[in-house]
């Protein structure tokens, strides 16, 4: 182990090169034009007008109220922005420093038709003022993958309630994985391949392939009516006569709810009754449930993500199997890919290489050693060294099962699609990227991306559950910054 002073890894251009202020504009392109007029609206605390620069596509995922809300939130955060600069251009997107009285935001505008975006990512990986924290960390600083990865990590880690952060790169067959801080606050031990993280919602990918590998097995179909895996008689389970097949629940088009019914006096219980409550729900309460809820849309007709329905399918796997699903999942990945250290629970030799996990604002929160539950999503405990054994196996699609998971079943839009869980996109460069991200209510964070055209994968594990997209954003700048230096 050693220990490195993080943050002083800065991007000299992202600081100097660009370095605008108000009529000292680098060139005249609409996105330098677009994000100057924002930035004086910002400061104004115009959340309305910034939205009217969105473009009709856009629009129509925010309201106006919701971006004045978040602008004003981050304004109280940054105070006024005296500079801007423009940190990169990649196809239509566009990322910016915005430096501010009190602290820095990182601005990326997806263009639309000019003068309007169609998109926008903040996030605080940027430099900020006056922060500097040590760090342990087994980065060798030697290659130049090392120094990309301790930049964007010392960017990341600039916020003090991530305690652990692991990244694992595979390009081209070659695997390394990089560790940061301590698996628990104060206790000194720097997370290593052994160290055990929770999934979140990655774990649905896990799902779908277990349910291409029935598929295959010819035990389930992807077309059939869930019912027909089901025990009992569901006549609420349908849409005007319109069956929810298993391919609506593994692409989030089934029309179901997201919610089933609560016990009277939930939304006032303490966060472990809470726990408790889910963790003693059973297979059994998940039939009971079904009886009640109905889908309100037509199936195949509308995404809407759905993290419940995924245990409906773990239902299916074990009563197709008729075992657990557990039982079901492990030995696979073991035999497949040689995964030996991922599933819903930790053996008695696992559960002390558990990180501890921690809520957005850094406190401690109580370990968990089993997921069984059958409501919320899905979830799993795996390592990183597993997590490259997963990411090579979904890029070399030897597997068939890995191949099915992959085949397109529903596109949300022009440039967003769904296959067995997986989101399929594409990078700012227009290569194919296929992820998923994940979120675990014990204090975990998640994200797996793969780019099939250039054989690389990245995954990314913290024990904190301060943002979701902090973690997407680290990702992406991790990939740009890496083929910006394989060029």
């Amino acid at each position: 182990m050693k220990y490195t002073f993080l943050l002083c890894f800065l991007i000299l251009s992202n600081l100097s090169v660009f370095a605008s202020r108000t009529g000292q504009l680098p060139g005249d392109t609409s996105a330098i034009v677009l994000n100057r007029m924002i930035v004086r609206l910002y400061n104004k605390g115009n959340g309305e007008a910034i939205y009217a620069l969105g473009s009709t596509s856009y629009q129509q995922l925010e309201s106006a109220a919701s971006l004045a809300k978040l602008m004003n939130g981050y304004r109280q955060k940054t105070g006024s922005i005296i500079t801007d600069s423009l940190l990169y251009t990649c196809g239509k997107v566009s990322g910016f420093l915005w430096a501010g009285e009190k602290s820095n935001l990182r601005v990326e505008w997806f263009m639309g038709d000019p003068g309007h975006f169609d998109d926008y990512q903040i996030n605080d990986l940027i430099e900020q003022p006056g922060i500097g924290q040590r760090v342990a960390t087994d980065n060798p600083l030697l290659s130049p993958m090392d120094k990309i990865v301790q930049q964007n990590a010392s960017l990341y880690l600039q916020n003090p309630n991530t305690k652990a952060l692991t990244i694992g790169i595979l390009k081209n067959g070659k695997s390394a994985v990089y560790n940061y801080g301590e698996t628990g606050k104060g206790n000194g031990m720097l997370p290593d391949t052994a160290t055990r993280y929770l999934t979140g919602s990655i774990a649905k990918t896990f799902v779908s392939l277990m349910i291409a590998q029935a598929v295959i097995d010819g035990k389930v179909k992807l077309t059939a009516d869930i019912r027909t895996y089901l025990p009992g008689t569901y006549p609420n389970l349908q849409f005007k006569g319109t069956a929810i097949r298993v391919v609506n629940l593994l692409n989030h088009t089934s029309g179901l709810p997201d919610s089933y019914p609560y016990p009277a006096g939930y939304n006032s219980w303490t966060t472990e009754q809470k726990y408790t409550y889910f963790e003693s729900y059973t297979a059994d309460s998940l039939e009971n449930a079904l009886h009640v809820i109905k889908p309100e849309a037509m199936p195949g007709s509308r995404y809407a993500y759905n993290s419940n329905v995924f245990h409906i399918l773990i239902l299916i796997l074990e009563k197709v199997y008729d075992k657990p699903y557990e039982q079901i999942l492990r030995p696979y990945l073991e035999k497949q890919f040689g995964m030996k250290h991922t599933g819903v629970t930790l053996r008695s030799d696992e559960a002390a290489l558990l990180t501890t996990g921690y809520d957005a604002t850094g406190n401690p929160l109580p370990k968990r050693t089993a997921m069984r539950a059958f409501r919320g999503g899905p979830n799993l405990f795996t390592t990183a060294g597993d997590m490259l054994l997963y990411l090579q196996a979904n890029l070399n699609e030897k597997n068939q099962a890995i191949r099915l998971t992959h085949k397109i079943t529903y596109r949300k839009d022009a440039t967003e699609s769904l296959s067995l869980a997986w989101m399929i996109t594409q990078s700012c460069s227009g290569e194919k990227r296929i992820y998923h991200s994940g979120k675990a209510g014990s204090g975990f964070l998640m994200f797996l991306t793969f780019y099939p055209e250039r054989q690389e994968g990245i995954v990314i594990m913290v024990n904190e559950t301060i943002s979701q997209g902090r973690i997407s954003a680290l990702e992406r700048l991790l990939h740009q910054q890496l083929n910006e230096q394989s060029r």
